[in-house]
């Protein structure tokens, strides 16, 4: 088994950019009116 610690590229923006919500970051947002 193996355990560890990632942060994705939607924490570090939201981080980055003082964002409270992480839907505010997410670079591909998952609408589901949105699917195709």
């Amino acid at each position: 088994p193996h355990a560890g610690c990632g942060f994705g590229m939607s924490r570090i923006l939201q981080y980055i950019n003082g964002q409270r919500d992480i839907t505010e970051a997410v670079a591909f947002p998952s609408n589901k009116g949105m699917l195709i």
